[in-house]
């Protein structure tokens, strides 16, 4: 973490690496509470900013449960939430209000190198 040679030293208090983890970390435990849909509702700014933060590199949403209400809410999240350098995303989700947001998602990834969507029962905007 700290890129030490002397592994007998004591570690620093602080350091970036320290910080680099903690990110990750956080923004794994978000993105997995996120993914899932176990949180409440008062904890999606704080998912998304952690999820955003994170440097995670690939994710993966399947959420085919989700009420139309429901669904324009995760996906206005999840704009706001994925990693700009993210390298691959998987989404599998139903109903139309997905694709205005996904687009937006996708949109704002310039390392986005894989994308799978499956959209049950949506159409296509015209």
């Amino acid at each position: 973490i700290t890129d030490a040679t002397d592994l007998s030293a004591a570690p620093p208090k602080t350091h970036a690496g320290y910080d680099r983890v903690n990110r990750t970390l956080r923004g794994r435990f978000a993105y997995l509470c996120f993914a899932s849909g176990r949180f409440a509702r008062e904890d999606e700014g704080r998912l998304v900013e952690a999820m955003r933060e994170s440097g995670i590199a690939e994710m993966a949403f399947f959420r085919e449960d989700l009420a139309a209400e429901d669904a324009a809410r995760f996906t206005i999240a999840l704009c706001l939430g994925v990693p700009q350098d993210l390298r691959r995303l998987n989404i599998a989700i139903r109903g139309d209000a997905m694709w205005h947001g996904i687009s937006q998602a996708v949109g704002q990834l310039s390392e986005l190198e894989e994308l799978a969507l499956w959209l049950r029962g949506a159409r296509p905007p015209r």
